[in-house]
């Protein structure tokens, strides 16, 4: 069975990773988290999917992963992209600006986004929106997706 390399950023209250941790299980999914792990560690000959994944923050995907975009764009380009996403608002407005900023680089992707806890600012006062987000059926949506665009097995 191929290997997918999954890149992602996930901070905050871990929304995203564990997310992606609930769907993606076995050894052909490679984890790689853009601010502990050293890239130099890939090999992007051994994956031929991609998953880049991220919560959002301050209205734009992690910074971190949008260097790693950056930098890997060559290689990117060779691959089947999609990125996976958590927000506390907006999903498909955040859907639509992040396939315009992956176009920007020349990556097509579909996309997946689903709602998350949000503590951000005064949301903190009152312990954040979307609480217990992502839930149940949000990973049984994320499941779906990933099925459907052959990123997952049955």
């Amino acid at each position: 069975m191929e290997k997918i390399l999954i890149v992602y950023y996930s901070i905050s209250h871990l929304n995203t990773y564990n997310l992606l941790k609930n769907n993606l299980k076995g050894d052909n999914y490679i984890f790689f988290n853009v601010i502990k792990d050293n890239q130099e560690m890939i090999n992007f000959d051994d994956f031929s999917k991609i998953i880049l994944a991220s919560g959002i923050y301050f209205n734009k995907m992690g910074e971190n992963l949008y260097n790693f975009i950056k930098i890997n764009q060559k290689e990117l380009l060779t691959k089947e992209v999609i990125f996976i996403f958590t927000s506390g608002i907006r999903i498909n407005y955040y859907k639509l600006k992040i396939k315009k900023t992956l176009l920007e680089f020349g990556i097509e992707s579909k996309t997946f986004g689903t709602k998350a806890l949000d503590t951000y600012g005064p949301l903190k006062l009152f312990g954040g929106i979307n609480k217990k987000r992502p839930n149940k059926d949000d990973i049984k949506k994320l499941e779906d997706f990933l099925l459907e665009v052959g990123f997952l097995w049955d």
